[in-house]
């Protein structure tokens, strides 16, 4: 049985003694790249004949195929550029829309500026205790609202507490209920 070369040149000029190899060239033939597959045509072109030259049918056919690859290959490259354009695209519309999602949050917001409000939040002294009354309850944030904030934890409202007078910055979300505007705050 003869051995088949691994050399390109030669892949294909070998004839096996037994059809099983069969299967092997034609696995040889997929794994050889255009530039090993354009040396054997290239060598074939060299080595024959000038007198009797071999079918070029199948030669035009072998060309055809390696132009559909490259075209192949061409396409799938430009396709990864694509997919990479697409990519950024969607990066840029969720960095918009997250832009104007905060917008809408801060102009919804900014209609709070001059309203009573009422806050699920607890009134805190400067050094974190909470205010208590008298009776030792906890006095929860509720006032008129006269600024709106953007803050590392998102917005907040900045309500002067209508008992102390003192002004607190609380989360825009723990607002529970909003009053009429206070007169001469509009």
């Amino acid at each position: 049985m003869s051995q088949i070369s691994t050399d390109p040149v030669f892949r294909f000029n070998t004839v096996p003694d037994s059809t099983a190899v069969t299967s092997n060239a034609d696995d040889a033939f997929n794994e050889l790249t255009s530039e090993e597959f354009l040396e054997v045509i290239f060598a074939e072109l060299t080595n024959q004949d000038p007198l009797a030259p071999n079918d070029t049918t199948a030669l035009l056919e072998q060309i055809s195929m390696i132009r559909s690859i490259e075209s192949d290959t061409d396409l799938a490259e430009r396709l990864e550029g694509v997919t990479e354009e697409t990519r950024q695209l969607v990066e840029s519309f969720e960095f918009i829309t997250a832009g104007l999602s905060q917008l809408t949050e801060l102009s919804t917001a900014g209609a709070l500026i001059g309203r009573e409000v009422v806050t699920d939040q607890r009134l805190l002294n400067e050094d974190g205790t909470p205010v208590l009354t008298e009776g030792g309850q906890s006095i929860f944030v509720d006032g008129v609202v006269t600024a709106i904030l953007f803050r590392d934890t998102g917005l907040t409202a900045r309500v002067e507490n209508s008992g102390s007078g003192v002004a607190a910055e609380v989360p825009v979300q723990s607002i529970i209920r909003i009053g009429e505007a206070v007169a001469g705050e509009e």
